[in-house]
């Protein structure tokens, strides 16, 4: 600290970021995603399965969301590190023709994944998914920040999904 009060900086030394050797070691921090998860309240049944693609290059989740009154929502997302933007980002493909990209970064324990989508009718949707690991067995995600056509949405309260045997989810 100065004579004045303020912080004064002694030394600056620029360090390059290190670059995982592989898409494995880049996606490494999302391994405790593999597995099997869902939710099955009064509102909603929720099932979302992560697994490794060939080579451990990509995670692969799928996932659905069947509301009370019947709407049913399926889709696949793709989880990769892009060598290019030195980033790790995801496409999505949703069952009513939606489909969208994204890139997640970690904020201390929990994970942001910022998301553009193109909806079904065309519209451009956008908003941040927030993943955060409640313990080995449990994940909230919440959406916030969600607009269309650059309109505020109303957001929920969230999901949080629990890690199930796979017969659970039949």
């Amino acid at each position: 600290i100065g004579n004045d009060g303020k912080w004064m900086i002694d030394t600056i030394e620029e360090m390059p970021v290190p670059v995982p050797a592989t898409s494995y070691d880049a996606l490494r921090e999302l391994e405790w995603l593999v597995g099997s998860w869902g939710d099955d309240s009064d509102e909603a049944r929720v099932k979302n399965v992560f697994r490794w693609s060939a080579s451990n290059a990509f995670l692969i989740r799928s996932f659905s969301f069947e509301s009370a009154d019947g709407d049913v929502r399926q889709g696949t997302q793709v989880i990769g590190w892009d060598p290019r933007s030195q980033e790790i980002r995801s496409w999505s493909f949703n069952s009513d023709g939606s489909f969208g990209d994204a890139t997640w970064s970690k904020n201390g324990d929990d994970w942001l994944v910022q998301s553009s989508q193109t909806l079904a009718d065309g519209q451009a949707a956008s908003g941040t998914f927030i993943y955060s690991r409640l313990g080995d067995d449990q994940i909230s995600i919440r959406l916030i920040g969600h607009e269309i056509e650059g309109q505020p949405q109303p957001t929920g309260n969230g999901v949080t999904i629990s890690r199930v045997v796979e017969q659970e989810l039949t």
